[in-house]
């Protein structure tokens, strides 16, 4: 139990990671680009929304340590871990949008495939 539990803390600590990441580079290209203008309401609300996610997958971890422990549930049935793998890769795909963004790759094939 006590590895499963360091691993979700791991798991859930990648998601905040990527989160936090995805949200910078954000920022960084709208401000950059000057697509959108800086809005702390608009960050505000990212970062609520990370918070809310990390809460959740702390809450369904706890609750299916708690029935493991119990016995009320066994291994079989499924894993918070696949709730964790599922948002990490959610917020892995939209830090790299963000990335591609930035170093103008989206911009750059446009151009390409419009000749």
């Amino acid at each position: 139990m006590n590895t499963y539990l360091s691993n979700m803390i791991l798991i859930v600590i990648t998601i905040a990671v990527l989160a936090g990441v995805h949200i910078l580079g954000s920022i960084y290209y709208n401000l950059d680009k000057e697509v959108e203008k800086f809005e702390p309401k608009k960050l505000f609300k990212g970062l609520v929304k990370v918070l809310i996610v990390v809460a959740i997958i702390s809450g369904i971890t706890y609750v299916w340590l708690v029935y493991t422990h119990l016995g009320l549930v066994n291994n079989e049935i499924i894993d918070p871990y696949i709730i964790c793998y599922i948002t990490s890769l959610y917020y892995f795909i939209k830090a790299t949008a963000v990335l591609i963004k930035i170093f103008g790759v989206e911009e750059y094939l446009n151009k390409k495939l419009s000749k």
